[in-house]
């Protein structure tokens, strides 16, 4: 599994003063998969002195639900990705049991095991040619699409001056349409403040973030910063990041064997057909076995019906989103009726929903936002 890929590579530092810990979050019920076999392949690969001590279960960390049983938020990590409360203390729990002072979420293993394809750039700018060789190799057997893309339009521009990058991404950002097409439940002074803004925050970024290094700028995903809870360190026992902060993990990831790095079946892998099995039971087969995309982890993002979006809005007692005059109500509910699938934008309104709730008077959230949480 790619969090325990990345769990097993941060203990690569051992002979640093200052450790790098992760907690791997292993599912241990799921007996219809090989998953235990290629964990024990990648223990097999690492020298023996390594030891990893702490594979602890997640499968009972998790509700159904991203809210609470009375459907109320309590923790928010960031858009798309709510825990309850009692997932989120439990895992705090043993993460400070285990010693551990970093979780690296399943969505952020999957980016780092199915490949970092600007580590081309890196390779070639360090001269290490027969590594790039020997990596081209591998993303070839698995597509040669894939392969020629990440090397041609991924990789090579980069060797291009400063100057150069900086006024193609301005003019791409000039006359690009919208990252993706607002909805017309969106009332319509709303959706042009959206469009320009999201413009003004782009230039800016290209302008003002003093990284000038392409590759730097790529692997910080087209040159717009990771969001800020990913790389600060908390008051907590637990700090979260990403992964692509830490070379240890990339250079990790290239030594590691094709037949352990990826699935055999790249296609049926990404429907995560153990944690679909591990759901059983906590999540209701109409959701566990139609929706083929399940994503475990933000439990909000795949695991929540239209239906369910409906109910949840229409039960509460107060619209936040509606009130502050930012949706067409019917416009909104007419649009999840016409789909099989929560879309991307009425996923971050359920998040912005919960959020606006949980800073609200009397909300969930409100005690820490006064105390400057």
């Amino acid at each position: 599994d790619s969090t325990a890929l990345v769990g097993i590579a941060a203990q690569l530092n051992s002979w640093e003063a200052k450790q790098f810990h992760t907690l791997s979050l292993i599912f241990d019920e799921a007996k219809a998969t090989d998953e235990r076999e290629r964990i024990h392949q990648m223990l097999n690969f690492l020298p023996s002195k390594l030891v990893i001590p702490h594979f602890l279960r997640a499968d009972h960390l998790f509700a159904p639900s991203c809210f609470a049983p009375d459907w109320s938020p309590h923790t928010i990590l960031g858009v798309g990705d709510l825990l309850p409360a009692e997932a989120n203390d439990r895992l705090h729990q043993l993460a400070v049991q285990a010693g551990c002072r970093v979780i690296i979420t399943g969505e952020m293993g999957d980016s780092l095991n199915n490949g970092v394809p600007w580590l081309y750039f890196d390779l070639l700018r360090r001269r290490r040619f027969q590594e790039a060789l020997r990596r081209w190799q591998i993303d070839w057997s698995y597509s040669r699409r894939q392969a020629i893309k990440f090397l041609v339009t991924q990789n090579l521009p980069l060797f291009l001056p400063w100057s150069l990058l900086r006024a193609g991404k301005l003019l791409q950002n000039r006359f690009q349409p919208s990252f993706i097409e607002l909805p017309e439940f969106f009332r319509r002074n709303w959706h042009r403040r959206i469009v320009d803004r999201q413009r003004e925050l782009s230039q800016s970024l290209i302008d003002a973030w003093p990284i000038k290094s392409p590759a730097v700028r790529e692997m910080l995903e087209m040159f717009i910063p990771p969001v800020s809870f990913l790389g600060r360190p908390f008051d907590d026992a637990i700090e979260r990041r990403h992964p692509f902060t830490d070379r240890r993990l990339l250079e990790f990831s290239l030594k590691l064997p094709p037949e352990i790095k990826w699935e055999a079946n790249r296609t049926y892998g990404s429907a995560r057909y153990h944690h679909r099995q591990a759901m059983a039971g906590y999540v209701p087969d109409e959701v566990r076995l139609t929706n083929w995309h399940i994503d475990f982890t933000p439990a909000i993002t795949y695991s929540m019906s239209p239906p369910a979006v409906v109910e949840w809005f229409q039960t509460r007692a107060h619209g936040h989103v509606f009130e502050r005059g930012y949706l067409k109500p019917q416009a909104f509910y007419q649009s999840i009726a016409e789909t099989t699938n929560v879309t991307y934008y009425v996923r971050a309104i359920l998040c912005l929903e919960a959020w606006l709730a949980a800073i609200s008077p009397g909300g969930q959230m409100s005690r820490l936002v006064r105390a400057g949480l």
